[in-house]
């Protein structure tokens, strides 16, 4: 009975499929083009120049501007991608060249760097921790009065008392013996220092960041790096997540990059003066989360610190035989594919990055702010949805914060801020209550799709040819302008191709004007932004081509079995299952390959496919 279904759910799959294909290019009345390309009624009226694109029920790409093939004649193989998370796997390649994997959970290597930190004590601090307890006491009276040790015994047991001046102390020497022996004889108390004055709190009203800046071996390096490895959520979640575990502010997390949400990844992050074993211990209670290899660096992890990324990609219920997936991958790398910013640069679920970086270009706060807080997404949970509603017909934050899960902390964020600022409505200022990064990544979306759409005007053509007056790279990596000498010479090919994104420095081309021009934004406005909201200029190669390190094909049964074990399997020694021989075997692409930073592995994928990479689309598919 079950082989009986599987065969009919195959068929019917199949079925549908020819069946959508026909009736979506009758029902829509689109053009089909000799590539298979096909022209929507509502993308291409608001262009000059018609966009061409492919598109498909419940498909986002359009939306975006993703529309063309580097080889457009390319026969699809037909598969389906990020079934299941664990599908997807990406290693992140640092600056050296190094794929970075999670290959244990101890802190050996930081234990033994903090052994050789403590073994030459050369400040007070280590000094006194020798001490033992009973006359630590006794030192703290030596420099802090009777009357206010016996109110730093009082708040330390009572967290909703006040703070506790202590009186002016003039040697620096003496202010830190005083900071060292109040975090060590009252453990839920920190102090913080201004001129000359020291305050003691209670540590449930202090950030972590004051509490764990006392006490720090002066020769052991201040940053504790790690790989944070991470399933089914993506790394700004991720770092919010941790940041509010050990009260820290988010962008006191250092990381070179932002990876898939659907998916298991690898990459370093730092923290400032956080020891190793406060982070290991974590490891308890994030199932999603695992920290691991750690040790102490000198510099802190910042965005753009890598040099690419290494994925592991399965792509299930594959109906084409190995010479064609052998055709397709040899396209891919000789020819690479376009490359667009993917789904994920525009919010996979929801899609509505770029559109909130609009309203900020366009300087639109009030409807920044509501669509970030009230903007209906797909697939939320429930208490999620019933907060976003709250806020869209009651504009009461109150109510709306007490729905709103406490993982969604950057809509907690404006939430509280709107709550705090109820009496100036001064939206700007609640905006800047997000952490730069985040903020900036709304613009760059939208600098994004103005990028896509531009690429895809531009190989809207029967003829790719370079032409004058397009950018290329030469020989030694810079940017120069095709003239009519260049285009004869025959040295330049499409490889070379690059496309300005949108900055306070660049020239726009003819279709990004129109569409600037359409969405009622003034160049001049972009260029005369806040610095938080400015836009650099650089110059993105219109084709990439992927290092395909290896591809096999593997037999499955069910949906459940895992093709690829993770850098965590791998630790606790997980193995592959077996596949059944009584059951029902479907067949599964296993692609490796590695790409430069800021390139998208779905729109290596979508060359392939010929299919859109949205998980609202992938997930009408049958990958069983």
């Amino acid at each position: 009975f079950i082989k009986l279904y599987y065969i009919l759910q195959k068929k019917l799959t199949a079925m549908k499929r020819c069946e959508d294909s026909s009736n979506d290019c009758s029902a829509n009345k689109r053009t089909k083009t000799t590539t298979e390309e096909v022209i929507p009624e509502n993308v291409a009226t608001e262009h000059t120049h018609e966009i061409v694109c492919p598109v498909q029920a419940n498909g986002k790409e359009h939306l975006v501007g993703i529309t063309k093939f580097s080889n457009p004649t390319l026969p699809p193989i037909h598969g389906v991608i990020k079934t299941r998370f664990s599908d997807f796997h990406v290693n992140e390649i640092d600056l050296e060249g190094n794929t970075i994997k999670l290959t244990q959970l101890d802190t050996t290597i930081a234990d033994e760097q903090e052994s050789d930190a403590k073994a030459n004590p050369d400040n007070q601090s280590v000094q006194i921790e020798s001490l033992p307890s009973s006359q630590l006491a006794e030192e703290l009276k030596k420099v802090v009065p009777e009357n206010i040790i016996s109110e730093l015994e009082s708040l330390n047991s009572n967290p909703s008392q006040s703070s506790i001046p202590i009186p002016p102390i003039l040697e620096k020497e003496v202010r830190k013996k005083v900071h060292f022996l109040i975090k060590r004889i009252y453990p839920n108390l920190a102090t913080n220092a201004k001129d000359n004055q020291i305050t003691a709190q209670h540590t449930n009203h202090v950030s972590f960041d004051l509490i764990r800046s006392v006490g720090w071996p002066k020769k052991l390096p201040p940053f504790c790096q790690c790989v944070l490895f991470k399933e089914n959520i993506d790394t700004l979640q991720a770092v919010s997540s941790l940041s509010a575990k050990l009260n820290i502010k988010p962008n006191s997390i250092g990381y070179a990059g932002i990876k898939d949400k659907r998916a298991k990844t690898s990459q370093l992050i730092t923290f400032r003066r956080i020891n190793a074993k406060r982070l290991v211990g974590l490891n308890k209670r994030k199932s999603q989360i695992k920290l691991g290899n750690f040790c102490y660096v000198d510099k802190s992890i910042k965005l753009g610190d890598l040099t690419g990324n290494k994925f592991r990609i399965v792509i299930r219920n594959v109906s084409c035989e190995s010479c064609e997936v052998t055709q397709s991958v040899e396209s891919l790398r000789k020819n690479g594919f376009v490359n667009y910013f993917g789904l994920q640069r525009f919010g996979n679920t929801g899609g509505e990055t770029h559109i909130v970086g609009k309203l900020i270009l366009q300087q639109k706060w009030e409807d920044t702010v509501n669509m970030l807080v009230g903007g209906k997404r797909r697939d939320e949970d429930e208490r999620t949805a019933t907060a976003r509603e709250i806020w869209r017909t009651t504009h009461n934050a109150v109510l709306a914060l007490k729905e709103m899960p406490r993982i969604r902390s950057n809509e907690v964020t404006l939430l509280r801020a709107i709550e705090k600022n109820k009496q100036t409505n001064n939206f700007q200022n609640i905006l800047q209550h997000l952490p730069c990064q985040v903020r900036k990544l709304y613009v760059h979306a939208y600098q994004s799709y103005l990028w896509n759409n531009s690429v895809s005007c531009r190989l809207d053509s029967d003829e790719r040819e370079l032409r004058i007056g397009d950018f290329v790279l030469d020989e030694n990596g810079d940017v120069c302008t095709m003239d009519e000498e260049m285009v004869k010479s025959g040295s330049y090919f499409l490889e070379n191709l690059v496309v300005p994104t949108l900055g306070e420095d660049s020239i726009p081309d003819k279709f990004t004007l129109e569409l600037l021009k359409n969405e009622n934004i003034e160049l001049e406005a972009i260029k005369t932004m806040s610095p938080e909201y400015q836009l650099h200029t650089s110059y993105r190669k219109v084709f990439i081509k992927p290092v395909v390190e290896d591809w096999s094909l593997k037999n499955y049964t069910t949906l459940e079995e895992t093709l690829i074990p993770s850098d965590l399997e791998k630790i606790q020694g997980v193995e592959s299952p077996q596949v059944e021989e009584d059951g029902v075997k479907r067949t599964a692409v296993l692609l490796t390959l590695s790409l430069p930073k800021s390139c998208y592995a779905t729109m290596a994928l979508r060359e392939l496919l010929r299919e859109d990479t949205s998980s609202s689309y992938q997930a009408t598919l049958s990958a069983i």
